[in-house]
């Protein structure tokens, strides 16, 4: 990894997710919380996202949001990491600098925090 700017565990899935913000990837490795022999294994990575800077994710779902980057506007993106790391939807238009992610318990909301202008919103 080159920058990593954001981890996310799913002890449901056993998997610890790294973003990594200028590797442009997010990896997502065995926890080894049910099964130790899978521990620190690469499962899959998530490639040409742009600079990651955070994830959040809930069940076989990960959500990740980038900032601008050379031909790349800001923007969110859900990822089915179970269905081979498909993006199922690109959304957050209206973002300019967005620099975390977190999803509501039940995965109905999304909540995004932005830096420069320092700002939050459900998306």
């Amino acid at each position: 990894w080159d920058i990593v700017h954001s981890i996310v565990l799913n002890e449901e899935e056993d998997t610890l997710c790294i973003a990594d913000r200028e590797g442009s990837k997010v990896e997502c490795l065995g926890a080894g919380l049910k099964s130790p022999k899978f521990l620190g294994k690469s499962l899959n990575i998530i490639s040409n996202l742009g600079r990651v800077y955070a994830i959040a994710g809930r069940g076989e779902t990960l959500i990740a949001v980038n900032g601008r980057g050379f031909l790349k506007n800001a923007q969110g993106a859900t990822i089915d990491i179970e269905n081979n790391n498909q993006i199922i939807d690109t959304w957050g238009d209206s973002l300019a600098n967005p620099h975390d992610v977190a999803v509501d318990r039940v995965g109905d909301a999304v909540y995004v925090v932005e830096i420069g202008p320092k700002q939050n919103q459900e998306v």
